[in-house]
């Protein structure tokens, strides 16, 4: 358990491999249980983060940089990152439409050593 109020952190799993029926089966039960799941010390490519995202549901596409692929890079280092030099104010995704997002799926690649926090 992260907090009493929510979260668990799972280990042993590797999401850059396929996954099987029963572990996706279990991490799809942890999230339902525990509405936010933390697997640590993972190194993805887009392929397998996307893989993982479709666990819990389809991608939406409703957002303006989700219009032309399945993923968004977060970022103020990278070129095709959304936030260019600003910085991201607090905010909550899509929850102004009649159908929410069910989820956000966040793979850190980059985060400094103190501080940052999410």
């Amino acid at each position: 358990m992260l907090s009493p109020a929510l979260g668990v952190e799972i280990s042993g799993v590797d999401l850059s491999q396929p996954l099987g029926a029963h572990t996706s089966a279990l991490l799809r039960l942890a999230f339902t249980e525990h509405h936010l799941v933390l697997l640590r010390d993972q190194t993805l490519d887009d392929a397998a983060q996307i893989g993982f995202a479709t666990l819990f549901g389809p991608i939406s596409h409703r957002g303006a940089f989700m219009k032309q692929r399945d993923f968004t890079h977060v970022s103020n280092v990278r070129e095709d990152g959304i936030l260019g030099g600003g910085v991201l104010h607090f905010h909550s995704d899509h929850t102004f439409f009649r159908h929410p997002l069910k989820a956000i799926c966040l793979y850190a690649i980059e985060v400094p050593e103190e501080g940052g926090d999410t």
